[in-house]
């Protein structure tokens, strides 16, 4: 008999929303000039608001821009929310949470070891009445699954980072950040995977720049508002993606359906991955349903959504109690 399924995320997606519900497209990891970026703020804003994005949070190293300078229109359908990527070290490695939503610049907290001056940091952000997630674990692959399972009290982990200097698929000794992730949710922990493009250039665009557009989430809400967006990003109520656009996705006690809202000439393969990363059914084309058996594999699934022009989308676990 199938156990009963906890949906960790609210995962009802686009055409399928309830009244009064939306979908908003945003990116909660970016800098300007106010730290190591190369635009000023309202550079930025303005090229995240001409592209389709409904909110945005600047996220300068350590410094807290006030967003109320560049949000003036209230009535534009974009929404600034304050943040700072809390910038510390630790064992010579870098370690940055992001600080979502936060109400005050948080000084970064380095301590004697990676999982100390992580947790400290995300308590840091946690007093100020913020939502941490925990940046780029490949960058000078500073920690892996090993130091995130000690940390406590975060929910959200970047899989995706669209700086060129970030490592998301690791390399011959390092994991990739999704196996991470997969180690983590393996274990029990209730993590949601967030893509971001970590965008530092704005006036010269190329591989070897970290350029916007290449990360972002959509998140399902009430309202565009700052205190709903932040309520279903901790609710894990989004998808994360680097192009590709879910037309509808759902899941219920016996089946996750998810279906894709296609670019024309590009192919998709849906894969539903379950306990320990372990690939449980691929689907070709833009609809893929995954029906639940009840095996020890599904105590968590997620699906991964693969475009053949290599953007990818990700949803976040469904799992099993």
């Amino acid at each position: 008999m199938l156990e009963r399924l906890l949906v960790m995320a609210l995962i009802l997606v686009s055409g399928a929303c309830a009244a009064g519900q939306m979908w908003v497209k945003g990116n909660t990891h970016t800098h300007t000039t106010m730290s190591d970026g190369d635009s000023p703020p309202e550079v930025v804003v303005e090229w995240y608001k001409s592209h389709g994005y409904n909110f945005l949070v600047l996220s300068d190293h350590n410094k807290l821009v006030d967003p109320t300078q560049y949000d003036t229109d209230p009535a534009d359908g974009f929404i600034l929310i304050p943040g700072e990527e809390v910038s510390a070290e630790s064992e010579h490695k870098p370690v940055h949470v992001n600080g979502l939503g936060i109400k005050e610049v948080v000084p970064p907290r380095n301590r004697a070891t990676l999982v100390e001056t992580i947790q400290e940091n995300v308590d840091a952000v946690l007093e100020v009445g913020g939502l941490p997630h925990i940046n780029h674990p490949n960058f000078g692959f500073a920690f892996g699954h090993r130091e995130l399972e000690k940390v406590q009290r975060y929910n959200l982990l970047e899989i995706f980072n669209g700086h060129p200097a970030v490592h998301n698929e690791g390399d011959m000794a390092r994991l990739p950040v999704e196996h991470v992730w997969d180690i983590l949710l393996s274990s029990g922990r209730d993590i949601f995977g967030i893509a971001v493009d970590d965008a530092h250039h704005f006036t010269k665009f190329g591989a070897g720049q970290a350029n916007p557009g290449r990360g972002w989430i959509v998140v399902r809400v009430n309202e565009l508002s700052r205190s709903d967006v932040l309520k279903n990003i901790r609710d894990g109520n989004f998808y994360a993606s680097t192009g590709v656009e879910l037309k509808d996705y759902s899941a219920n006690r016996s089946a996750i359906r998810v279906s894709i809202k296609p670019a024309a000439g590009v192919r998709y393969i849906s894969r539903f991955i379950g306990q320990h990363g372990q690939i449980l059914r691929e689907v070709e084309g833009p609809l893929a349903i995954y029906r639940f058996t009840g095996q020890p594999c599904e105590a968590y699934v997620r699906a991964k959504v693969i475009a053949s022009n290599g953007a990818v989308a990700w949803t976040q676990p469904v799992r099993r109690k």
